[in-house]
C-alpha cells in the first residue's frame, strides 16, 4: 500500500482548539481565521507540528503505574488486576442502602439475623406464650412483684384485660391473676413498700378506668376508694407518684392514707393528660400525650423542659418511657428521644437517638419505636413498628421488629484496649408479622430463668415482648456476657428465613464496569451443618429483580468459590443467607482436607453459622482511554515531510502548547494514523538541547507532551482508501457511529 498523503501530512500531527459547549473565560474562546468565535464543538485554525523523532507513542494505562504500598492489605491491592473487598465490621449497624466507604462498617438491614462486633449469624428464636385464653387489649408492661408464701419475686404481665403471672414455660402456666373486665386494660404497675417499723410491700396497678388495684402476694383488692382514682403510678423507692389527667402528686408514707398525698400539681394547660412518667435518680419527668416533657420546678409548679416537642395528640406519645444507665428514652410523634442529666439542679440534656436518624434506610425494617428497654450495661433493645410493608417472604401488612441499640467496639491504634459505645441499631433480630409491638422488658429473675446450669435456656436472662393484640413471648439472652455466638451462652436461634443484606457496592466507581470473580467466607463456626448461601444481583433494576446464587453453600473457611459464569456490572448487591441442619449422631467423617463436622451435642449448643468476614474478589474495568506521548520540536522553521518548512517559530509553538496544557478537554489532535479525537494534555515538560543541532534559526526547545483521548471523532485510513468509492461512505458512517460509542 503506498504511503498516504492525507492529513496530518506533511506534518507529524495537527492540533486545533475546540470551542467549549458552555463557553468559558474570555481567553478560552476559540476564533476562526476571520476573528469570529466558532460554534460550540467546532474547531478553530489547525496548527501543524513536528515531533523530534517522527514518532507518536500510544498505550492503554488508564489507572497509572502506582507505587508499592507501605502496608499490605486488601485496600492497597491493584484494583485493575484484582481487588479483595471485605464485608466485615458491621458494628455501625443497619440503614446504609449504598456503600459509603471502603470499610463497610454499616449494612443495609438484617432479617431474623443478628451481629456481634464483626460476627453475624441467625437471630434469636422467638418463644410465644400460650395463654390458653382469648386476648383483649394491648400488653403495656412487665413488672416483678411478690407472690406466694414465702414471698418471692415473680413476673407479672399487663396483658390487656388480664394481668397474668408467669408460672412456667409450659402451656397453661401463664396464669390469669386478675381479670379487669371487658373493654378495660391494665395501664401501669409498680412496687411500693410502706414506711415505719413494720413495712409492707405491695404491687399497685392502675387500669384504663383509672381504678387502683393492690396485690398482697395472694389476692388483688380494688383500693380506688382509699387511694383515689389514678391513671398512672410510678415508684422511685422513696416516693410513690400518681397521675390523673394532667395532675400529678406524690406519697411518701402509706398510699391508703389520703393525708399522706401532696396536693395535685398541673402539667401544662390541662388539654393533654400525663401519658407516662419516670425518674433519673429520683428526679421526676412527666410525659404528656401531646409529646411534651415536664419536670417539677417546685412542690407547687412544673415546667416544660423542651419547647417545640408538642405534636398531634396520641396515646403512643410518651407512653412507657424507659430507664437505662441513668437515661430516659421516650417517644414523641415518630421520633425516639433520650434525656440525660437533670439531677441536682443540673440542666437535662436532650438528644434524638431513634433509628429514623439513618435517612438512607429504605428497607422494610423501619418505622417508629413503640417500646424500649435496657439489658444490663451491654446494650438496649428497641421495638420498631412499620404499619404497612411488604416483606422478603411475601407478607404484606403491619410488621414489628426487634432492634438492638448500641454496641461496645474495641478501639484501635493508640487507644487500643479501650471500648467505645457506638450509638447504632442492629436489626431486625426478630420479625413479627401482623403485630404492633407495645412493650419490652429484660429480666434475669430466678423465678423466670431458673437456676444456673448447662444447656440451652437454662439460667439465661430473657427479653419479653408484648403486642397490641394482648399476646406476648420472649427470646433468650446470652449468659456470662453479651456474645450470643458463644456456645456456652445458652442461646437458641431462629428456624425462619435469616439473612443479612449489605449495601450496594460499586467499588467507589459507580460509572465504571467491574468484573466479579469469586467469594470467600471466614468464620469461627462454619461446617457442613452450619453454612452460608451467597445471594447476589448485578445492576438491579429494582427490588423485584431476582437474586442469583453461587453454585453451592459456603462453609469451608477461606475456600474460594467462583461465580458460576463471567459476571460484569457496575453495581452489585449481596446478602448472606444463614442455614443449618442437625448432623446425624455420630457425624460421618469428612473427606480430606475438610475438618470433621460437629457432633449433635456440639451442634445443639450453637445451631447457627457464625461468619466473621466475606471477601468479594473483583476487578475494575474502566472505560477505554488511549494515552499518547510525543515530543514536539519547538524550533524556528521546522522541516516538514514534504521538504518545506513550518512557518511557526519556536516561541509560537511553545505558546501554543502552553495554551493547550491550560485548556483541558478542548483540543482536537489529528494523529499519524489519520485518526482525530478530543484530547486532554496531562503532562508538559520542556527540554533545551545542549548541542546546536536544532538551533539554526533561534532558540529551540524539545517539549515532551502526554495526552489522553476520551473520544474519537473520526477515523480515516486503509479501508476508505482501498475501497474508495465502493464502500467508502458506508464504512465512514459505521466508523463514526462506533467511535461516538467509545
Amino acid at each position: 500500500m503506498p504511503p498516504t498523503r492525507s492529513k496530518p501530512w506533511p506534518f507529524d500531527l495537527r492540533l486545533a482548539f475546540v470551542q467549549p459547549a458552555l463557553g468559558g473565560p474570555a481567553d478560552g474562546v476559540v476564533y476562526d481565521s476571520a476573528g469570529e468565535p466558532v460554534p460550540p464543538g467546532k474547531t478553530g485554525p489547525e496548527y501543524g507540528l513536528m515531533t523530534a523523532d517522527g514518532h507518536v507513542a500510544r498505550r492503554v494505562d488508564p489507572l497509572g503505574t502506582g507505587t508499592f504500598p507501605e502496608a499490605q492489605e486488601y485496600a492497597t491491592s491493584d484494583v485493575y488486576k484484582e481487588r479483595s473487598f471485605v464485608y466485615r465490621r458491621s458494628y455501625l449497624g443497619m440503614g446504609e442502602r449504598t456503600q459509603n466507604g471502603a470499610t463497610t462498617p454499616r449494612y443495609y438491614y438484617a432479617w431474623n439475623a443478628q451481629t456481634y462486633l464483626t460476627m453475624r449469624g441467625k437471630g434469636p428464636r422467638w418463644h410465644p406464650v400460650d395463654t390458653g385464653a382469648v386476648t383483649e387489649g394491648p400488653v403495656l408492661g412487665f413488672v416483678e412483684g411478690l407472690h406466694g408464701t414465702p414471698p418471692a419475686l415473680t413476673l407479672f404481665v399487663l396483658a390487656g384485660r388480664y394481668v397474668r403471672r408467669h408460672a412456667g414455660d409450659l402451656p397453661g402456666q401463664s396464669v390469669e391473676s386478675l381479670d379487669l373486665g371487658p373493654g378495660v386494660y391494665a395501664r401501669s404497675a409498680t412496687r411500693w413498700r410502706t414506711r415505719g417499723p413494720s413495712p409492707l410491700e405491695y404491687l399497685y396497678l392502675t387500669d384504663s378506668s383509672d381504678r387502683v388495684w393492690r396485690y398482697d402476694g395472694a389476692v388483688w383488692d380494688d383500693v380506688t376508694a382509699e387511694v383515689g382514682s389514678h391513671s398512672l403510678l410510678w415508684s422511685t423507692r422513696d416516693e410513690l407518684w400518681g397521675a390523673t389527667g394532667e395532675f400529678v402528686h406524690k406519697n411518701e408514707g402509706d398510699p391508703m392514707v389520703g393525708g399522706d398525698w401532696t396536693a395535685p400539681v398541673a402539667c401544662g394547660d390541662g388539654l393533654a393528660p400525663v401519658n407516662g412518667m419516670t425518674d433519673i435518680a429520683g428526679a421526676m419527668f412527666f410525659f404528656l400525650d401531646d409529646g411534651s416533657v415536664w419536670s417539677m420546678l417546685s412542690d407547687t409548679s412544673t415546667q416544660n423542659l423542651f419547647r417545640g416537642l408538642e405534636t398531634s395528640r396520641s396515646d403512643r406519645n410518651g407512653r412507657n418511657p424507659a430507664q437505662w444507665l441513668n437515661q430516659i428514652f421516650f417517644r414523641s410523634a415518630e421520633t425516639l428521644y433520650r434525656i440525660s442529666g437533670g439531677v441536682g439542679g443540673a440542666p437535662a440534656q436532650f438528644n434524638v437517638v431513634g433509628p429514623e436518624r439513618v435517612q438512607t434506610n429504605t428497607s422494610p425494617v423501619r418505622g417508629a419505636v413503640g417500646a424500649f428497654c435496657g439489658a444490663q450495661g451491654y446494650y438496649a433493645f428497641a421495638g420498631q413498628y412499620n404499619p404497612w410493608t411488604t416483606t422478603p417472604d411475601g407478607f404484606s401488612g403491619p410488621v414489628s421488629y426487634l432492634l438492638r441499640y448500641g454496641n461496645w467496639v474495641p478501639s484501635e491504634g493508640d487507644e487500643e484496649g479501650i471500648a467505645a459505645f457506638v450509638d447504632a441499631y442492629d436489626g431486625a433480630q426478630v420479625v413479627w408479622a401482623g403485630k404492633e409491638i407495645t412493650s419490652l422488658a429484660y429480666t434475669d429473675a430466678v423465678s423466670v430463668t431458673g437456676a444456673m446450669g448447662d444447656g440451652v435456656g437454662v439460667g439465661n436472662p430473657r427479653l419479653f415482648a408484648g403486642f397490641g393484640d394482648g399476646t406476648y413471648g420472649w427470646v433468650y439472652q446470652p449468659k456470662g456476657g453479651p456474645n450470643p455466638f458463644d456456645p456456652d451462652a445458652g442461646c437458641d436461634f431462629t428456624e425462619a428465613m435469616s439473612f443479612l443484606r449489605w449495601p450496594r457496592h460499586s467499588m467507589d466507581a459507580p460509572a465504571d464496569l467491574k468484573g466479579y470473580l469469586s467469594f470467600d467466607v471466614t468464620g469461627p463456626y462454619l461446617d457442613p451443618y452450619r453454612w452460608v448461601n451467597i445471594q447476589y444481583r448485578v445492576d438491579p433494576a429494582g427490588e423485584d429483580t431476582a437474586w442469583s446464587q453461587l453454585a453451592r453453600p459456603m462453609w469451608q473457611t477461606s475456600e474460594r468459590v467462583m461465580f458460576p459464569y463471567p459476571t460484569l456490572g457496575k453495581v452489585i448487591e449481596i446478602r448472606e443467607d444463614y442455614g443449618s441442619a442437625a448432623p446425624p449422631d455420630p457425624a460421618p467423617p469428612q473427606p480430606s482436607p475438610h475438618p470433621p463436622g460437629p457432633t449433635l451435642a456440639d451442634w445443639t449448643r450453637l445451631t447457627t453459622p457464625v461468619v466473621a468476614s466475606m471477601i468479594l474478589r473483583e476487578q475494575l474495568r474502566p472505560a477505554y482511554r488511549g494515552e499518547y506521548a510525543f515530543t514536539v520540536r519547538a524550533t524556528d522553521w521546522a522541516p516538514r515531510r514534504d521538504g518545506g518548512t513550518s512557518r511557526l517559530t519556536a516561541p509560537q509553538i511553545k505558546a501554543l502548547l502552553q495554551r493547550a496544557a491550560d485548556a483541558p478537554a478542548t483540543l482536537r489532535i489529528l494523529l499519524p494514523d489519520e485518526s482525530a479525537g478530543d484530547f486532554t494534555l496531562v503532562s508538559y515538560r520542556e527540554r533545551m538541547p545542549q548541542a546546536a543541532k536544532f538551533q539554526r534559526y533561534g532558540q529551540s526547545t524539545l517539549i515532551d507532551v502526554t495526552a489522553v483521548a476520551y473520544r474519537t471523532q473520526r477515523v480515516l485510513g486503509i479501508v476508505e482508501r482501498f475501497f474508495d468509492d465502493l464502500v467508502g461512505e458506508l464504512s465512514d458512517e459505521l466508523t463514526v457511529e462506533r467511535c461516538d460509542e467509545l
